[in-house]
């Protein structure tokens, strides 16, 4: 097989099918072939198809455009990163970093629909925003009234009629002092603790410094110091009462997940936007993505939830190749490059911020979900820090700061980077944007219910299991 750039990850076209786009996941030099995941339109959008291998002479080169992907393992991760370059960054970058918090300094004190839809969910102050870590009684109050009114009964509906096979997570003692402390569990090797106490100088004294002579039943124990008497006695708590321990180490009980590769779906949360996005233009879409995931996940699916945003869309091709960083590479789909109208010409691609919000492994954490993905405060104040951040931190341009990303660069340059790894196990791919009210998530999250529920017969029925 002759030399080629194609390189795994990279999107093509295939000769005689030139309706469709392509993610090449791997080739097999030996035999000339390459495997090929065809990109799809769902319901609910573009999607990935089964894989399959063909002749490696059939591959099309796709005009490309650069683009960048920041991953990080978890919000937190990201946060220490940001907060890290925000004590180091440019006067001119902190001149727009201050303008932030005084912008959200001020949507708290005039209660702003944008950063808060929901009524009463402000904070006092931008310190007390800082310290937040998941939603409020007040934010989870509404998601709970949304999870009764719908979610609960879109469960109970569809427990009995799921292909997905529920597979019971394992409940695993530790003594790592993870999960639940089970008492009972203790208190079957149980003991008391004694300590060696010295009369003459009124103190515990270590071990090694007692002398114990006489016999069984009849021991008698001195102070190799001096001599003096030394008696054993219950060893005593702060709070005058005996100290115990348990021979039994592992009586922590944590719920680990069961690692599923099968029925798996991977959710892929847009928080891109311009500037004058509405606050539920960015709560609504979360809520679908927190709802798909608790909802799959309980009839019996695995959820890889991850979730980002445009950090800059003037990538330049000398700050894209940095050496800690990974250039990913995405079709174009206007000739060329990515047309900025309000710059009047053309750039040279686009950088994003993504980080893993729930891996497959991961037990749900709802009021975290919800508050590092449904909060547009979060949104229109941390993620326009880090995005100055990203700006100077990489010499990027600051011009036409607030135009909004391309969407299908930024799904395409994502599923590129996820597409090779989960190949081989039956991952459904689904992006969330655009939803703008409690009926839109009710419609989508249907959709993808539905698509998922059909994609996994389909496997079934190809195995031979229906």
């Amino acid at each position: 097989m002759a030399e080629s750039s194609f390189v795994i990850g990279d999107r093509v076209k295939v000769k005689g099918r030139p309706e469709h786009l392509y993610v090449l996941v791997d080739v097999d030099s030996s035999r000339g072939k390459a495997r090929v995941c065809p990109l799809i339109s769902s319901p609910f959008g573009l999607t990935n198809g089964d894989p399959e291998w063909i002749d490696y002479s059939r591959l099309q080169k796709v005009e490309k455009v650069y683009a960048h992907i920041s991953f990080f393992q978890s919000y937190t991760s990201l946060k220490n990163t940001y907060d890290n370059l925000e004590e180091n960054c440019s006067d001119y970058c902190k001149g727009f970093l201050d303008a932030t918090d005084r912008d959200m300094s001020n949507a708290i004190r005039n209660k702003s629909t944008s950063y808060f839809p929901i009524p009463d969910s402000a904070p006092e102050s931008l310190e007390e925003a800082k310290k937040k870590t998941s939603f409020n009684e007040v934010e989870m109050e509404f998601y709970r009234k949304f999870k009764k009114e719908f979610i609960d009964d879109f469960i109970h509906e569809l427990k009995f009629k799921t292909l997905a096979e529920v597979e019971a997570d394992k409940f695993m003692y530790n003594d790592r002092q993870l999960g639940e402390f089970d008492f009972a569990k203790a208190s079957a090797g149980l003991n008391k603790r004694f300590e060696y106490y010295s009369v003459k100088h009124k103190k515990v004294v270590p071990f090694d410094e007692v002398e114990i002579t006489g016999t069984e039943r009849n021991y008698k124990y001195k102070l190799k110091l001096d001599g003096s008497d030394v008696v054993i006695r219950e060893e005593l708590g702060f709070n005058g009462k005996p100290k115990f321990y348990s021979t039994v180490k592992k009586s922590y009980l944590m719920k680990e997940k069961v690692k599923r590769e099968k029925n798996a779906v991977r959710i892929f949360l847009y928080q891109g936007g311009s500037g004058s996005v509405s606050g539920n233009g960015i709560l609504y879409p979360a809520m679908t993505a927190v709802a798909l995931t608790e909802i799959l996940e309980t009839i019996g699916y695995s959820v890889s939830f991850i979730s980002g945003w445009d950090a800059s869309q003037h990538l330049t091709k000398s700050s894209a190749g940095t050496a800690e960083e990974k250039v990913i590479y995405i079709p174009e789909l206007v000739k060329n490059g990515i047309y900025n109208p309000r710059k009047g010409g053309w750039t040279e691609g686009e950088r994003y911020v993504m980080f893993n919000v729930k891996s497959f492994e991961q037990n749900l954490n709802i009021p975290e979900l919800l508050y590092v993905t449904a909060s547009p405060s979060l949104y229109l104040w941390r993620a326009w820090k880090n995005m100055f951040l990203t700006f100077d931190k990489h010499k990027d341009k600051y011009v036409d700061i607030g135009y909004l990303g391309y969407f299908d660069n930024w799904r395409e340059a994502i599923y590129s980077a996820f597409m090779p790894r989960d190949v081989n196990k039956g991952v459904i791919y689904v992006t969330i944007r655009n939803i703008h009210s409690v009926e839109d998530v009710k419609e989508r999250v249907r959709e993808v219910v539905k698509y998922a529920e059909a994609y996994n017969r389909n496997k079934r029925e190809e195995l031979g299991l229906l």
